[in-house]
């Protein structure tokens, strides 16, 4: 790709906005070249973050916003979930023990299993009292 991309896009933090991003998310994805496959991946990658956002960062308090940025730079997809909620500790995070989990057919749980997974990276952090979580995929 020989040009860079920039949207920045502000929803609610409300559950029914989630489709209207799965719709944006894989839009971008089919313009950027990515395959059906991919673009789901992602889609559900984005899927993931915002809904722990609403959830964890926000307690399900609908009133806040939530801020999504899709840029492309140096053949990378990033896409950052930005809020001004609880921010996650990545060296708190817990992942499931999956034989545990199947045995026991926890619901929820794997979301950021799963960003990991369809993601070439995924990062957590704070700038201007904001924090982000940034999933990156390589281009083509």
């Amino acid at each position: 790709m020989d040009r860079n991309f920039y949207l920045k896009t502000t929803i609610k933090a409300d559950t029914e906005y989630l489709t209207l991003i799965n719709k944006l998310t894989s839009d971008i994805c089919k313009m950027l070249g990515f395959s059906e496959e991919n673009g789901k991946n992602i889609s559900l990658a984005v899927d993931e973050a915002v809904t722990n956002t609403i959830k964890h960062a926000y307690k399900m308090d609908n009133k806040k916003d939530i801020e999504i940025e899709y840029i492309t730079k140096e053949n990378e997809l990033i896409i950052k979930i930005l809020h001004t909620g609880i921010p996650i500790s990545p060296d708190k995070l817990v992942f499931p023990d999956m034989k545990e989990y199947l045995e026991k057919y926890k619901k929820g749980g794997l979301g950021i299993m799963l960003m990991i997974k369809f993601m070439d990276s995924v990062e957590y952090g704070s700038e201007n009292d904001r924090h982000f979580c940034k999933l990156t995929k390589k281009i083509g």
